[in-house]
């Protein structure tokens, strides 16, 4: 659960697996960012029409800005033990002519609120709703 998430990074982030529109992916957990941030690869994968979406979004990160429009999508937390989780999380899809370099976050707001959890960093586990993940 716990390891670099981008290739040649020396600092372990909390990423877990998910499933977005069933789509099998990964995502990092960012309890102090907002909404779920989709991969550029994610979002090309998913195919949203921006028209459709909840309006225009402009996001600062701490690695540069993420431009693109807001939508709800459905995120399940797969379980290793227990029930899998689903919720609909809100979620930024980036412009499709912005290259966001970094893999899908977890936010709070918009996302990680939708559900209770915890994280057990002595057993290096991610505990939610009926459910957790090694």
């Amino acid at each position: 659960m716990t390891r670099p998430p981008v290739y040649g990074e020396s600092v372990n982030r909390i990423v877990i697996p998910i499933e977005i529109e069933g789509n099998q992916t990964e995502a990092i957990v960012d309890t102090g960012g907002i909404h779920f941030i989709c991969s550029s690869e994610l979002a090309e994968v998913l195919d949203v029409d921006p028209t459709n979406g909840l309006g225009p979004f402009l996001i600062h990160t701490v690695r540069g800005q993420v431009r693109g429009t807001l939508h709800l999508l459905n995120l399940r937390l797969v379980a290793t033990v227990g029930e899998s989780l689903d919720v609909v999380v809100t979620a930024v899809i980036p412009d499709a002519d912005y290259s966001w370099t970094l893999p899908s976050y977890m936010g709070y707001q918009g996302c990680l609120d939708r559900f209770r959890f915890a994280i057990d960093s002595e057993n290096d586990l991610f505990y939610f709703g009926g459910g957790h993940l090694p």
